[in-house]
């Protein structure tokens, strides 16, 4: 049996970059205050789960269908992710996706790419600017990977990605719809992108002002990818993929739908919360970060170690829905707060493109929402007030630890399940219980391998 002093260390570590690996897309809604004895328990389906058998312990997240009841319309499925898993994984869920008319997915934009409508010339100043950098990080990116400058800004939207085309196509126009001009150093060592500003003319005060690439501080090695992402570090630390580097997102039907950045951190602000050091925790750039690669790297060489950080992501994720919705509700400043914005207010930017993606474009079928786990049960009720019904679920294995090959005993593994669920429950606040009340669930659709159906 393992010894305590690595167990515990372990679930500390696991419980740690579980709620790192989610921060953006894995947590609950916060609940309510405890509701009136009388009131009825509201209804709970799950939407990550962890199975324990003699064979092997197993996170899984779902994917569920939701039909218009009036029989006109698309059919909806809620994905759910979690962002490091098994390579299968993802290779399921990439299947499932690619079979849809349109994909709706998480991502923070970047102000860059915020529309222009209604602006003040200080705002197009600001995302011109924001425009500037970004293309210049895409610029530096490609020059990474071809050795080279591109010779010009059509050459470099001729041979990149779709996702970089469109990006591209956005950004070398700034904030009053005229475009940025790209030049090259003599040598073709360096480049710079040029605004002329409000008067689309060279000089000037103000929002007349150039704006210039040159004028901005260097780029970092995290905006030009030489740094890791924690969420990174922590799948190589595993032996899983990272969610970006699984799923293939360069699909023309597959459309970005989040809040920008500074959407993101003006209501942040508003609710007395900073999204900084969540953002510096994410991109490895804060000090916890740092002391969590250490550790990451002490995972990744020590085979014990691995399996039981693995084990009790599966189970700390697992139970997350449970603990999160437990999660107690006060004032300004809490982390119930950070959740909402993080997770409500987010959840209703996709709530509204799905409205006019559905009224724009009546001939779709199927449209998929892939999103954190976290953000669904959120997004589940608001389908139901849209005025659809859930249909089928299906099952997909995104963690799988096998048992049998890492040396752990089915009673090893039901006592880290334990551990995992008190911890969790001890986070979320002991004196809370919430009754789950269990939603009835349509049958299940024929389940895509990896993937279990519930």
């Amino acid at each position: 049996m393992f010894n305590r002093a690595p167990r515990t260390f372990a679930l500390i570590i696991a419980v740690g970059l579980a709620a790192s690996c989610c921060a953006l897309a894995r947590a609950d809604q916060p609940a309510a205050p405890a509701p009136a004895a009388e009131k009825a328990p509201a209804e709970v389906i799950d939407w990550t789960r962890s199975t324990l058998d003699e064979t092997a312990s197993v996170l899984e997240i779902a994917s569920r269908e939701y039909r218009p009841k009036s029989g006109t319309g698309p059919v909806v499925h809620l994905v759910g992710a979690i962002h490091i898993g098994e390579k299968s994984y993802y290779e399921a869920l990439q299947k499932h996706l690619d079979a849809m008319d349109l994909v709706m997915f998480e991502g923070v934009k970047p102000g860059a790419l915020q529309s222009t409508d209604n602006a003040t010339d200080e705002d197009r100043a600001t995302i011109t600017t924001a425009r500037i950098r970004l293309l210049a990080i895409a610029i530096e990116k490609s020059r990474a990977k071809d050795k080279k400058l591109p010779d010009s800004l059509d050459a470099f939207a001729a041979s990149a990605s779709n996702q970089v085309k469109r990006l591209i196509e956005t950004c070398r126009v700034d904030g009053w719809q005229k475009p940025l001009t790209y030049s090259l150093s003599p040598d073709g060592s360096t480049f710079d992108l040029v605004s002329l500003g409000a008067d689309a003319a060279t000089g000037g005060d103000g929002a007349k002002s150039d704006l210039k690439f040159s004028a901005q501080k260097p780029l970092s090695d995290d905006e030009k990818g030489a740094s890791v992402g924690i969420q990174q570090k922590m799948a190589t630390a595993l032996d899983l993929q990272f969610q970006m580097t699984g799923i293939n997102y360069d699909r023309a039907n597959w459309v970005n739908s989040d809040m920008s950045m500074e959407a993101l951190a003006t209501r942040m602000k508003s609710e007395g919360q900073s999204i900084e050091p969540l953002m510096k925790m994410m991109d490895g750039s804060s000090p916890m970060a740092g002391l969590a690669g250490v550790f990451l790297g002490m995972i990744k060489s020590n085979p014990r170690m691995q399996t039981m950080v693995k084990m009790m992501l599966v189970n700390t994720l697992g139970a997350a829905d449970d603990a999160m919705g437990n999660m107690p509700q006060v004032g300004p400043g809490n982390m119930g707060t950070f959740f909402k914005v993080i997770v409500e207010d987010r959840n209703q930017v996709v709530i509204a493109d799905l409205k006019k993606v559905i009224k724009d474009k009546p001939n779709l079928k199927s449209i998929g929402v892939f999103y954190g786990a976290g953000h669904l049960p959120g997004m589940d009720k608001d389908m139901l007030a849209l005025g659809y019904e859930r249909g089928p679920v299906t099952w997909f294995k995104g963690v799988v630890v096998d048992l049998k090959a890492a040396g752990i005993t089915p009673a090893e593994a039901a006592q880290y399940k334990k551990m995992a669920e008190q911890m969790l429950k001890a986070q979320s606040g002991q004196g809370r219980n919430k009754t789950k009340t269990p939603a009835a669930e349509p049958k299940p659709a024929p389940t895509p391998q990896p993937a279990s159906t519930k």
